[in-house]
């Protein structure tokens, strides 16, 4: 009879025990280690900063085992925070190595040996505020037979607020990038509002949500489009033929269905009939917005004089 089940089970539970005290003696030992976070500065109400600080702090840190184990796992700092006094502006401002060390909570005994860097000035003027309109240009990915008829922000406008100087130049601020596809026909999703500046500013609100509307695309045919000359007030008459045309258009089921003969126009300009030497010119198919013109038939239309 073999006993090997219970000689394996006293070997797995002395190697557990062995890799535990291994462990525990290894964490009992001192270590360093490199720790980086984001700045982030407080200005008073009146101030804003000019010029952009050190956007991380770099701290060489010495603990033991336990501490740093704790530090990386739950108790690591998400930012340095470092609130600048009233001053009169326009001014520079020093922070000197303390005030950076007191600005990340640290867990236990850890020892700060190098901060980069040990000391930070600066440039503060006076804050202005102005509304900035923001515009959409956004690419949407839409699924096949699909059109996108709306496409919106909300709210219109943000607040961006910064030294004057900064904000001078300040435009239109533009949404980009790619949207997948919508997986609903209205669908609203949120976007970062960012302001290229060579000085940090604050936005508000700092995002905002993109609106769109997806509708089923279709094609339809209008007859009898009738076929005009603009501007219709001449000295010269001019005779046209045909003088009605079938146009194809493609667009939104929703915009098609409300398209009538009325609602188009085929204009023949009045300065291209005195141009042209050929006596045929393609009408110009003026559609509802967001309706397509894919073909007109007959594709030129005969014009001569009275």
């Amino acid at each position: 009879m073999t006993r090997t089940g219970p000689q394996l089970g006293a070997l797995v539970a002395a190697f557990v025990v062995a890799v535990a005290f291994w462990a525990y003696s290894r964490l009992e030992q001192t270590y360093v280690t490199v720790l980086s976070v984001p700045l982030r500065l407080q200005v008073p109400p009146d101030a804003a900063l000019a010029e952009s600080p050190p956007p991380v702090l770099t701290f060489h840190l010495q603990g033991s085992g336990w501490q740093l184990v704790r530090l990386g796992l739950w108790e690591r700092p998400k930012e340095a925070v470092v609130t600048l006094p009233r001053v009169g502006l326009p001014a520079l401002v020093g922070i000197g190595r303390q005030q950076l060390v007191r600005s990340v909570p640290l867990p236990g005994d850890i020892i700060v040996l190098h901060v980069s860097p040990d000391t930070v000035t600066v440039a503060l003027g006076r804050a202005q505020s102005r509304t900035v309109p923001v515009e959409p240009k956004v690419r949407v990915q839409l699924p096949e037979g699909w059109v996108l008829t709306e496409l919106r922000v909300e709210p219109e406008s943000v607040v961006v607020r910064g030294v004057g100087e900064a904000l001078q130049g300040l435009g239109v601020l533009t949404l980009e990038g790619t949207l997948q596809m919508p997986q609903r026909r209205e669908f609203a999703v949120e976007y970062p509002v960012n302001v290229q500046l060579p000085v940090p500013v604050e936005v508000v609100p700092a995002r905002v949500r993109l609106r769109g509307r997806l509708e089923p695309e279709a094609e339809l045919v209008v007859p009898d489009v009738p076929v005009s000359i603009v501007p219709s007030a001449t000295l010269v008459s001019h005779e046209v033929l045909p003088t009605v045309v079938q146009v194809w258009l493609r667009g939104p089921l929703d915009k098609l269905l409300r398209v009538t003969p009325q609602a188009l126009r085929a204009e023949l300009p009045y300065a291209e009939l005195l141009q042209d030497t050929t006596g045929v010119l393609v009408p110009r198919v003026v559609a509802p917005e967001g309706v397509h013109v894919v073909r007109v038939e007959p594709s030129g239309v005969f014009h001569w004089r009275r």
